[in-house]
């Protein structure tokens, strides 16, 4: 559970060196909910290598505050640990805020993240991006 507070810390803190030295250099993150139909074809968008640490880097760039609040953690007997939070981010080019509830989660091996597994609300999500709700791929 470590590692995956202290990567989470490192989000909100918006370091983004920490944050990918807590990443595997195999570590997928999966976003089950896409908002663009054909992100993947698997109907979730998996990213890994390069793409996810530019993903990471972005986030940093893409806010200017980032914060999970009303945060319950959890392990699961296999190990996996479950974050459930209030995200909450204002957006680095207009100040917007962007709220969303996230239920994540990490696998971790030797200390580092394998998988990021995020959950949140692409209704949300789509309102806030300006993404028309028709395009949703569901």
């Amino acid at each position: 559970m470590h590692t995956a507070k202290a990567f989470i810390a490192a989000l909100s803190q918006r370091d983004a060196d920490t944050a990918l030295l807590l990443l595997s250099d195999k570590a997928i993150l999966e976003m089950p909910f896409p908002l663009a139909a054909g992100e993947n074809t698997y109907g979730t968008k998996r990213m890994w290598g390069d793409p996810l640490r530019d993903y990471v880097k972005g986030i940093m760039q893409r806010n200017s505050e980032i914060a999970f609040n009303n945060t319950v953690w959890r392990r699961a007997d296999d190990g996996t640990v479950i974050l459930e939070c209030d995200g909450d981010l204002v957006r680095s080019r207009d100040g917007k805020r962007y709220q969303n509830k996230y239920v994540v989660l990490f696998e971790v091996s030797a200390g580092k993240i394998t998988l990021w597994r995020e959950y949140f609300n692409p209704v949300v999500a789509a309102r806030a991006f300006g993404i028309p709700l028709e395009s949703l791929p569901y």
